[in-house]
């Protein structure tokens, strides 16, 4: 769908989900198409149950509630799914964290939820886009109708408000033309269009009596007073024509009041004037306000006109309005009109993102409706008013960032409500009122991280809702109110994470359950509750997968399945039952997957594409289903994957591709379709490395990357885009390592690294952006080496043992700690050993220089080096054996040449240890015992091994005269060297003559 009118949605949501909510809003701004209406200072609960969301809601064309256990447990967003089923608004639920079906409020559960979780929400987004594109016309023009709807019933249902001529037939004709996904006719709305339809008729035959009458009272005026016959004249062309000309029609009731002054004769003709003039003022009041509503609605739904431009124009309504109000200046009902008017132009500078001239709007709107309410302060109307005021600009702060001045703004609107409510106990409307006020002040306080106070809200809330249920059993409503205040509670009972704060939660999620099967089982017919059934099954469901219960999740997921395709069999049109049906089926087939069930969950989502197909080509238009098809393509694919089915699994991901592509160049401007391309070349990309189709693999990646610096440059500050940067560069460094290029690799992770830097400064609260942080580091010292490879590795590990402590770690990354102490240790490692060979090195340069005491102290640096880089207590292999046998050697050897002998028989006792059998650690071994005054211990070496052969086939006597003649020439020496050499000499010439001694020949026979 490619209208190019923008769609007004208020987005309701518990304020724990506001980062979500944040980049949700963004994508919905960012398509073009939609104008979000957004209490930014606790979305779920109502203005002032009517005042501050009850204007939103009705301002709107779709609500989209964003469904989390907070937000199904908040009692506020349970208010507003209420009031925009009551007003008839369309609903679209969007899932972003796990939740209980079960506790959803009854208008969301009968919903097939778009899914935002897993960190979907590009997908989802576009799946919500293609949703809230379908029937826009109709649904614009249904809430505009309805909102008039509700103003006559705010109104106490004047016949002023009620539709006349062709806007009455266009009504009528625009209900007869209901889509069968459009929300239910609202009861108020076909109350009014009766009424209208039967004060259409009256109207009719009064004004053919009154022009009767009026054509009589000319003729008695004898043609006396031409101006009187000229306002009649006028009078009756405008009572014909629908005058809106106002300030003109109430000078003329003016004139004629004078002229019932001046003459007793004319006062028949002049009261029937001015009767006729006050009901021309009320039609010109009535087409003044409605043009305003119409000019600003218009001008909310076209893009790019400047700011210059929309002054001009709201400027233009605003004259014709104060052009009235000249003429009476004190009438409050024009005041009013006035106030609604800035309300009105307020909300299309917030909609067109002109925040200052909004705020302006809004305050001066607030101005007026301050002193209507000071002037009557028993006037209700007027009071509520002030309270919406309030809440558009606290709506607005919020939006700016200015939360604390948001939070003002509503809590003033939830004192008026308290004292509207205290004045008038009995009416539940006042009291719902502050149930819905407290929801958002929870929702508020929440996002401000007062959990306490969020709690304490909401128990109030629920504490006035569980009262009104009980006064009113057979008020669903009420009744529904309760369960999600249950909801909100049980949710955020869960999140803070107390003891018992599972069990707490379930027991809110199955009150919220019961109350909704109740409804279900009173109202069998109303597929609403029936829906909102399956909707809490899966709440429970969810709770219970977290809970690891899976057999207890697997049967809640399986009855919401069951009532989903009950629903979806006896409404085989309706395709928000046929879509619940294959969202049942791919969480079946998720949690299937999880029990390892491949064959049952590949089934459930195979038959969920079917299901998905079948929308798709029933309404190819539908960007919607040709997205959600292309979801369960990747689902597919990943499941054929994980079964080494990769040729199957690179059909499903390119026919996804194929799709993404053709919304994408349908929508060039919708930055969700385009980033679905890169993530489906992302999906791509991998497969293809696996198969080890490098260029094709890189080809992807690289596209992937172009794409999202396109819409990161567009939008620089969009944290996921700005993420999906980070994301590409790492995929490409990985592939470059892999090929061998180190240098490429790390400037692409160090790329990544700088960006997540400085997301997680932006965000320093962000879980996901300081472990992002952690991923790079590990990354950058996966393509590097030494120092710098250490440094990373080491913020690192101190990074991820900061998540941990705080038990911020899932379970994917609670092994990150371990794994990178271990890489840690290997570097470490890696540059001790090299720092042992360049020792080791250095040690033989300086002896063979003759720098004996520098060779021997750098021969030592080279053991100590090899003893860190190996962990503790472990045992030697062959090569590091070899490696330190041969340092113990060369460290003994050098250690005689700078004296110290001690040592060296300390290092020549180790060598021996781990080579017993080595003449080289004997030598030295002797060598230092005989310096250190143990002559005879020496000279017992140096005569047990006369006549070996060292390793490398040298005479051992000879070696010892070698090493003698060395320590000789560098200064070292003792007086029985030349003794055990020619000692050893001796014993070798004894060993010689020995060995030719002739040996008795053997007797012959």
């Amino acid at each position: 769908m490619t209208d190019s009118t923008t769609s007004k949605i208020f987005v309701s949501y518990s304020r724990a989900d506001t980062g979500f909510v944040d980049d949700l809003v963004a994508g919905l701004e960012a398509d073009g198409a939609f104008a979000v209406l957004i209490d930014r200072e606790g979305i779920g609960h109502g203005e002032d149950w009517q005042a501050r969301l009850g204007a939103l809601i009705l301002e709107c064309d779709t609500m989209v509630f964003v469904m989390s256990p907070d937000s199904l447990q908040s009692e506020i967003c349970a208010w507003e799914v209420e009031e925009a089923l009551r007003v008839g608004r369309r609903i679209v639920p969007v899932l972003w964290r796990v939740v209980d079906f079960d506790a959803a409020p009854p208008g969301l559960s009968a919903l097939n939820a778009v899914p935002f979780i897993e960190n979907q929400v590009i997908r989802g987004l576009a799946k919500l886009t293609v949703a809230l594109k379908t029937d826009l016309d109709w649904l614009r023009a249904q809430s505009a109708l309805s909102a008039r709807a509700e103003e006559w019933g705010a109104r106490d249902k004047t016949p002023e408000l009620l539709l006349r001529g062709a806007p009455l037939s266009e009504a009528q004709d625009l209900l007869a033309r209901r889509p069968a996904s459009a929300p239910e006719t609202p009861a108020l709305l076909t109350a009014y269009l009766a009424a209208s339809a039967a004060e259409e008729e009256r109207v009719l035959e009064d004004q053919a009596r009154q022009i009767a009458e009026l054509q009589a009272a000319i003729a008695v005026a004898n043609g006396a007073r031409r101006r009187i016959r000229a306002w009649l004249a006028v009078a009756v062309v405008a009572l014909i024509g629908a005058l809106s000309a106002g300030g003109y029609a109430f000078v003329q009731q003016q004139e004629a009041t004078k002229a019932a002054a001046r003459a007793d004769a004319e006062a028949a003709a002049a009261k029937t004037a001015r009767l006729r003039a006050e009901r021309n003022f009320a039609t010109a009041e009535r087409a003044i306000n409605s043009l305003i509503f119409d000019i600003a609605q218009d001008l909310e739904n076209i893009e790019g006109v400047s700011l210059a431009a929309l002054r001009r124009i709201l400027g233009q309504a605003q004259t014709a309005l104060d052009r009235l109000l000249a003429s009476d200046p004190t009438n409050r009902r024009l005041l009013r009109s006035k106030a609604a008017a800035h309300i009105k132009f307020g909300d299309v500078y917030a909609k067109t993102g002109n925040g200052d001239a909004a705020l302006a709007a809004y305050e001066e709107g607030l101005r007026i409706s301050r002193k209507l309410a000071k002037a009557e302060p028993e006037n209700t109307l007027f009071q509520r008013d002030v309270s919406v005021s309030l809440e558009r600009i606290g709506n607005l702060r919020l939006r700016r960032g200015e939360a604390d001045a948001a939070l003002t703004g509503h809590e003033e609107a939830l004192r008026i409500r308290r004292k509207l409510a205290k004045a008038a106990p009995e009416n539940t409307q006042f009291q719902r009122g502050v149930s819905v006020s407290l929801g958002r002040i929870g929702d508020l306080r929440l996002r401000r991280g007062e959990a306490d106070a969020a709690l304490a809200a909401y128990e109030e809330g629920l504490a006035i809702a569980r009262k009104l249920a009980k006064a009113a059993p057979e008020n669903t409503l009420f009744q529904r109110d309760v369960s999600l205040s249950l909801m909100r509670i049980g949710d955020l009972r869960l999140r803070r994470g107390a003891a018992d704060a599972a069990l707490a939660a379930l027991a809110a999620y199955e009150e919220g359950l019961a109350i909704n099967r109740k409804l279900a089982r009173a109202e069998p017919e109303n597929t609403q509750f029936q829906r909102d059934v399956s909707v809490s099954l899966d709440s429970i469901g969810n709770l219970r997968l977290r809970q690891g219960e899976a057999d207890a999740a697997l049967a809640a997921y399986d009855e919401a399945l069951r009532i989903r395709r009950k629903l979806a069999k006896a409404e085989p049109k309706n395709t928000l039952f046929q879509r619940d049906v294959s969202l049942s089926l791919v969480r079946i087939g998720d949690l299937r997957l999880r029990r390892g069930e491949a064959d049952a969950a590949l089934a459930a989502y195979e038959e969920a594409l079917r299901i998905f197909r079948k929308l798709a080509k029933a309404e190819p238009e539908n960007t919607l289903f040709q997205y959600e098809m292309g979801f369960s393509l990747t689902k597919v694919g990943d499941l054929r994957l994980r079964r080494s089915e990769a040729d199957a699994a690179l059909a499903a991901y390119e026919e996804g591709l194929r799709i993404s592509r053709k919304l994408a160049k349908a929508e060039p401007e919708n930055t969700l379709f385009q980033r679905d391309v890169s993530l489906s070349l992302e999906r791509i990309g991998d497969l293809r490395r696996r198969r080890g189709e490098a260029d094709a693999a890189r080809a992807a990646y690289e596209e992937t990357l172009t794409i999202a610096r396109k819409l990161a440059k567009a939008e620089p500050e969009n944290t996921l885009f700005q993420r999906d940067v980070s994301l590409s560069l790492e995929r490409i460094g990985d592939l470059r390592l892999r090929r061998g290029e180190a240098d490429a690799a790390l400037a692409a992770y160090e790329e990544a690294l700088r960006i997540r830097r400085k997301l997680a400064k932006a965000e320093p609260s962000s879980v996901r952006a300081r472990s992002d942080i952690v991923r790079s580091l590990v990354k950058v010292a996966s393509a590097t080496k030494g120092a710098k490879k250490l440094a990373a590795l080491r913020e690192a590990l101190k990074r991820v043992d900061k998540l941990r402590a705080a038990g911020l770690l899932s379970a994917s990354q609670k092994t990150w700690p371990d794994i990178i102490r271990r890489a840690l240790a290997r570097a470490e490692a890696e540059v001790a050993f090299s720092e042992a060979f360049r020792a080791a090195k250095a040690s033989k340069t300086a002896f063979a220089a003759k720098a004996y005491t520098k060779a021997a102290a750098e021969a030592q640096k080279a053991l100590v080096a090899f003893d860190r880089a190996l962990p503790k207590g472990a045992k030697l292999n062959e090569k590091a054996k070899a490696l330190k046998i041969g340092l113990l050697s060369r460290a003994s050897f050098y250690l005689q040449f700078s004296r110290n002998f001690a040592e060296a028989e300390k290092l020549a006792r180790a060598h021996a240890k781990l080579e017993p059998d080595s003449l080289i650690a004997q030598g030295n071994l002797a060598n230092a015992r005989l310096f250190q005054g143990d002559s005879a211990g020496a000279r017992k070496i140096y005569l047990r091994y006369v006549g070996k052969k060292l390793k490398d086939g040298r005479d051992w006597a000879a070696t010892v005269a070698e090493d003698f003649a060395a320590l000789r020439k560098a200064g070292v020496s003792h007086p029985e060297m030349d003794a055990i050499i020619e000692a050893m000499a001796a014993k070798a010439r004894k060993t010689d003559d020995k060995k030719k001694e002739p040996t008795e020949a053997a007797p012959k026979e």
